[in-house]
Formats: C-alpha cells, sequence, structure tokens
C-alpha cells in the first residue's frame, strides 16, 4: 500500500493525524506533503494548529489533520 493509500484510509476511519502520529503508526515521515497530493485529489482534508509537549515538556504547536 503506497504511503497516499494507507494515509486515506487512517483518515477515512476517523483518525485524527499529527506529524508525530504518521511517524509512528505508519512510517510516513512526509505527512504535510501528501495532505497536498490528496486535496488536489478532491479529498476535504481539515486541519489545524494544537498544542502539544515535546520530548523536553516544553509546548509546541503542530498541524492535525482530519476528514469530516
Amino acid at each position: 500500500m503506497t504511503q497516499k493509500a494507507t494515509l486515506l484510509a487512517a483518515l477515512q476511519s476517523g483518525r485524527r493525524l499529527t506529524t508525530m502520529d504518521a511517524i509512528m503508526d505508519y512510517g510516513i515521515t512526509r505527512l504535510a506533503a501528501r495532505i497536498p497530493e490528496l486535496q488536489r485529489e478532491g479529498y476535504m482534508i481539515n486541519s489545524r494548529p494544537i498544542k502539544v509537549s515535546n520530548r523536553d515538556g516544553k509546548s509546541v504547536t503542530v498541524s492535525e489533520y482530519w476528514m469530516s
């Protein structure tokens, strides 16, 4: 299965993904590159910035992606 197909299946199943989720769960290291590819194919993918803690415990902002 391609990264795009894997990502699409995850999003269609209701998953909300950040880059770290995509790396850890699916081995997709360039989530921000795959999202526009799917959007160009007509898929409506939402995103929003969220705050998470990094490994040093500092608050950082990342994008979270999902499909309605």
